[in-house]
């Protein structure tokens, strides 16, 4: 999602005495926001099980760049009337169930945006004065209560 280079630039450190800590903060990072954002980001054939409403479900990995199968427990299958380019899949008939949607999706170029919350999350933990004291997504996940997650809220999953 993002490099060390591009953390470095973003926290204008130009020396590599902290590059240990620093890998450790992005790892630790990178996890906490695909956590939090219930997604994984990066581009690839998904399954997933979809409750649909009146024919409309909603997947995790977007944006949806094809859904090749959508089937329910009696291995019937759906006919995909659209999608939108975001998460939405709207079926021809309004079921409503829990089915299984076999997509590709995700991104191929993480948006910029999203770096820069990954990047900011960094900063944040970089500049807590007590500082970190463990390395772990556990750790870093206890440090974000006060952190503006404006930005990554954004590419969050989000169900009601």
């Amino acid at each position: 999602m993002v490099t060390l280079t591009e953390l470095k630039n973003h926290l204008a450190i130009q020396d590599d005495k902290h590059d240990l800590r620093l890998n450790a903060l992005l790892r630790g990072a990178i996890a906490f926001v695909k956590s939090y954002c219930g997604r994984q980001f990066t581009y690839g054939t998904y399954t997933e099980q979809v409750e649909f409403v009146n024919g409309v479900g909603f997947i995790n990995e977007s944006p949806i760049d094809e859904v090749v199968s959508v089937v329910d427990s009696m291995d019937n299958t759906y006919t995909v009337w659209y999608t939108t380019n975001l998460c939405m899949i709207k079926l021809e008939t309004k079921t409503n169930d829990i089915l299984t949607v076999a997509y590709k999706g995700g991104y191929n170029t993480i948006p910029e945006d999203l770096k820069l919350g990954v990047m900011q999350y960094c900063e944040y933990m970089w500049n807590k004065p007590m500082g970190v004291h463990g390395t772990g997504e556990a750790e870093l996940r206890t440090y974000y209560e006060d952190f503006d997650t404006s930005v990554i809220d954004l590419y969050k999953v989000v169900r009601t």
